[in-house]
Parts: C-alpha cells; sequence; structure tokens
C-alpha cells in the first residue's frame, strides 16, 4: 500500500518497496521498467496516474521522468529512489555486498500552480568498506 497525497494538484505515493536503480551499462533500467508497468497497470484499470513514486528499499539513490500517453492524453510519472536517512548499521553492513552508500534525502519543489522542477540532491557518499567512527 502506498502512503498517497496531492501537494498542488500532483498526486504523490511514497512506497518502501519498488525498484533499484541498475548498474553499470544497465543503471535506470529496471527503474523506467517497474514505473512503465505502474503507468501502464493504472492506464489499464482506469485509475489515477500518480504524478510522483517515492521508494526507498535500495537506497541507490536515482530517478526518472517516465514519460507516455494513449491518443492525446500523455502523462509523467517521476521515480524517486531515496538514499538511506542514516549510516548502514550492523545488519546493513552484513546485508549488504556494497562498498558504498548514500545518505540524505531527495528535495522535490511543487509550486503552487503544479510545476514540478527536477528533484535536487542533498546526501553524501560513505564509504562502507573502512569502520565508521561515532
Amino acid at each position: 500500500k502506498a502512503l498517497k497525497l496531492n501537494i498542488n494538484g500532483r498526486l504523490f505515493w511514497w512506497l518502501h518497496h519498488g525498484a533499484t536503480a541498475g548498474d553499470g551499462a544497465n543503471i535506470g533500467n529496471a527503474h523506467k521498467n517497474w514505473l512503465k508497468n505502474k503507468f501502464w497497470n493504472k492506464i489499464l484499470a482506469k485509475e489515477e496516474i500518480p504524478d510522483v513514486i517515492s521508494t526507498g528499499h535500495v537506497h541507490h539513490p536515482n530517478w526518472y521522468d517516465y514519460v507516455a500517453g494513449v491518443g492525446n492524453n500523455w502523462a509523467r510519472i517521476r521515480g524517486l529512489i531515496t538514499p538511506s536517512w542514516q549510516a548502514p548499521t550492523r545488519y546493513g553492513h552484513r546485508a549488504s555486498k556494497d562498498k558504498a552508500t548514500w545518505v540524505g534525502m531527495w528535495v522535490q519543489e511543487v509550486k503552487a500552480d503544479g510545476q514540478m522542477p527536477d528533484p535536487v540532491p542533498l546526501m553524501h557518499k560513505i564509504d562502507t568498506s573502512k569502520p565508521l567512527l561515532v
């Protein structure tokens, strides 16, 4: 289930699980295809299409705009994969094979008229191959 909120006429969904950002030459492909599936499932079900879907399970920050339409009815879904809010815990170090992680957030402005500029990253990279001194 998504947490849904309308901000200045834009429908936002927040979900925990979503797609991964991908890697190397395939970076962005999984995220794009996940958004594409959400879009077409909503079209086929004749349901409202969200403007922004934000997920955070994989914490590899990425954003992508998927644009498609039927006839003259075009829409865009912006997908945001958020970074972690904190450095990895002991579990995170065991569960993840990554040598680095990102901590922070995206800032997504929605103007009064519904215009949405590109999201702004406020995040930094942590090298998880070295112990974190706290």
